[in-house]
């Protein structure tokens, strides 16, 4: 029989670059995830610390959505805002996964 992780997803306002917003973050069966209900943005993460490639993939969803205007502009100051957020929903999702299971959702 398969049983796949359950999703745990969280919500926080985060704050970085003088920018607030809503985050919706978390882990499911395939990794990590974060969703920025403010800007339409939703990227799919590693849930180990990879800043790297988190980066890249918050980066690359930054470049899909239809950026507001007060979103940094250009390749450069978009890259410094993705490698943030990815620190940060990095910290945030390694909270997640650090915490007991409640009962009954043991692996």
């Amino acid at each position: 029989m398969n049983f796949r992780k359950p999703l745990i997803a969280n919500e926080k306002i985060i704050s970085c670059h003088g920018l607030s917003f809503d985050c919706i973050y978390g882990t499911h069966t395939g990794g990590g995830f974060v969703a920025i209900t403010d800007w339409g943005v939703v990227a799919e993460l590693t849930v180990y610390n990879d800043i790297h490639y988190n980066t890249g993939k918050i980066s690359e969803a930054l470049e899909r959505s239809n950026s507001p205007d007060w979103l940094p502009s250009g390749k450069k100051a978009l890259n410094a805002l993705a490698r943030d957020l990815a620190l940060i929903i990095g910290e945030l999702i390694s909270n997640i996964t650090a915490r007991p299971k409640p009962t009954g959702q043991e692996e």
